[in-house]
């Protein structure tokens, strides 16, 4: 484990290397085209209305309001 440690270390500042990027493209590494920031944010934008063919918001609503009524019946 030390050596794999000692290892991953030494490597990490060679990932901004010319040589490095050209040889993993050669070898087929498929990286992130987008920096990690932008990736980190678009997946904290989640639309909080899900996407579902042939529903629309007021359907889904219909739909929550039938299953909470469901619910209260269960519980009475």
């Amino acid at each position: 484990m030390s050596l794999k440690r000692k290892f991953k270390f030494e490597r990490a500042p060679l990932i901004d290397n010319d040589e490095v990027r050209c040889s993993k493209e050669k070898f087929g590494f498929m990286g992130s085209k987008q920096p990690v920031e932008s990736a980190r944010t678009s997946q904290r934008n989640v639309s909080k209305v899900p996407n579902v063919l042939g529903e629309d918001p007021f359907s889904i609503e219909a739909h929550v309001k039938v299953l909470h009524s469901q619910y209260q019946k269960v519980q009475t």
